[in-house]
């Protein structure tokens, strides 16, 4: 038997695939999912997203913790 390089895909698998990857992603956890999952609002100002290096020790770093990284 030949190796066959498949092209086509099930239009429901085709329609629900970037849904069913989060899916596997989600269910693995961790850094991936929330870099696929995490989004930034338009209001959200530089300091909660990315944190700060001034404010608080935080178990050995000092700064405060930005909201992807908590």
């Amino acid at each position: 038997m030949s190796n066959i390089l498949f092209t086509r895909k099930h239009p429901v698998l085709a329609e629900r695939s970037k849904q069913l990857a989060l899916n596997l992603l989600a269910i693995h956890g961790g850094r991936p999912y929330v870099d696929a999952r995490l989004w930034r609002q338009p209001n959200e100002s530089d300091l909660s997203w990315h944190g700060s290096s001034r404010l608080v020790d935080h178990g050995g770093d000092f700064g405060a913790v930005g909201r992807k990284d908590r």
